[in-house]
């Protein structure tokens, strides 16, 4: 921590956060690469019978199709033991294609529906399909083997029409490729200029942010107390972690407290969390700490600072509110 100046560890922490959403871009690209979103919104249109099985052959399977008559295979289709549509059949050129339609557009199983417009997958049938046909067979006292020889074995699904599905995933991966995007940039950034990270930018509320960074190098260099992840210098307060850096200077600060924290799903131990609050609205929030190390900090922050409060008490919480509050009307007059 001492060795490297302020804006080296500010390098070093956006590199590391660099991963996650480098990553989280990385997957939506792929996704989007893998997923036929254009093909889900632009189902293809279906004239005869003869396109269905060259469609899927050529994995366009997002057709939209007019069916001039539909026949009632007596047959429900079953999702969870509930009814949510129903099979018809088709005869095509001498085929017979099995479609799933919805219950609301069975007309109460109408056994004979005409001019069927929908939006529909084509599936393979597979073992659903063969039990189907075995059963119609039956009823038609009729071969399994010779219903199956006219029957195609892709199925029309318009019960699982996935453009809903599919544009919710579109939408929650074009959001996720936007924020991981604009976190990108800022981490660039704040690792091009570090000027502009957060902590940087507070200490413009002291006077010249690049004083401040300049005076914190120098200061770093020297014999200073370590505790942990935090560092009291001669004017500095440092919060440094390996995802986060944030800096207060000490004769700001009015009041400070911990608090412990029992992660009991994650490590199952108790860490202590240090809370400093200065007066122009700048926090310190050093989470995951050992009780010595706050103990420690806690106790020098009360020799070295007149006046702090030590501990949590609703009043000191209300003058924080009220030091915020007055210092956000002065920086909206500025």
């Amino acid at each position: 921590m001492r060795k490297t100046s302020i804006q080296g560890v500010i390098k070093e922490i956006n590199l590391r956060r660099l991963l996650y959403p480098s990553l989280t871009l990385t997957v939506t690209m792929l996704v989007f690469l893998f997923v036929p979103f254009y093909k889900l919104w632009n189902p293809v249109k279906v004239t005869n019978g003869k396109q269905i099985a060259e469609l899927y052959n050529e994995e366009c399977i997002y057709v939209d199709i007019i069916w001039e008559k539909l026949y009632y295979s007596g047959y429900d289709y079953l999702e969870n033991g509930k009814r949510v549509g129903s099979y018809y059949y088709a005869l095509e050129e001498d085929v017979c294609y099995f479609v799933i339609l919805l219950s609301e557009m069975t007309e109460n199983q109408a056994e004979v529906l005409e001019q069927v417009h929908m939006t529909a997958q084509l599936i393979s049938g597979g073992k659903i399909l063969q039990e189907l046909i075995k059963g119609m067979a039956a009823d038609l006292e009729w071969t399994a083997q010779g219903l199956s020889a006219v029957t195609s074995h892709i199925v029309v699904d318009g019960v699982n029409d996935t453009r809903i599905r599919s544009n919710l995933l579109f939408s929650i991966h074009i959001l996720l490729a936007i924020i991981a995007s604009i976190t990108i940039i800022k981490r660039i950034l704040f690792i091009l200029r570090p000027i502009y990270y957060p902590a940087c930018r507070k200490m413009r509320y002291y006077g010249s942010a690049k004083s401040h960074i300049r005076q914190l190098n120098k200061e770093r260099k020297e014999e200073n107390l370590i505790c942990g992840d935090l560092m009291v210098t001669r004017h500095y307060l440092i919060y440094c972690s390996k995802y986060e850096l944030q800096i207060i200077p000490l004769k700001d600060i009015f009041w400070a407290y911990k608090y412990s924290v029992y992660h009991r799903f994650r490590k199952q131990k108790l860490t202590y969390t240090l809370r400093v609050v200065g007066r122009r609205g700048v926090t310190v929030i050093a989470s995951e700490q050992k009780k010595r190390d706050v103990d420690r900090i806690l106790t020098v922050l009360k020799e070295q600072i007149s006046g702090i409060r030590i501990g949590y008490k609703k009043e000191y919480e209300q003058t924080a509110k009220n030091y915020k509050r007055a210092e956000r009307v002065k920086r909206k007059r500025i």
